[in-house]
């Protein structure tokens, strides 16, 4: 497992994960409902990396659903960490 994730988005995505633990979306679910709270526009290929880097990290887990549509969920061994890493980046003004 690699370190933290490091982009804002990656940030933006645990903040919501730690408010709603139990969420699990497709992808294009997190582009319509996960990130829709700071108000500033959405590229998908930004989400998509920030997404990426949250599984590499161990933070998100992927799974297939039966319909073949890949699904993403906080990884329950890392809500600690998760929950950890969002107030450290509050505590620094963000």
């Amino acid at each position: 497992m690699v370190g933290p994730p490091k982009s804002e988005m990656a940030i933006e995505i645990l903040t919501y994960l730690t408010s709603t633990p139990d969420a699990q979306d497709t992808f294009d679910g997190i582009l319509q409902w996960w990130i829709v709270e700071s108000g500033r526009p959405r590229h998908p290929r930004e989400v998509r990396a920030a997404v990426d880097e949250l599984v590499a990290t161990g933070f998100v887990l992927a799974a297939r659903g039966r319909d073949q549509q890949e699904r993403y969920r906080m990884n329950p061994a890392r809500r600690s960490a998760a929950r950890e890493l969002v107030d450290a980046h509050r505590g620094k003004g963000h």
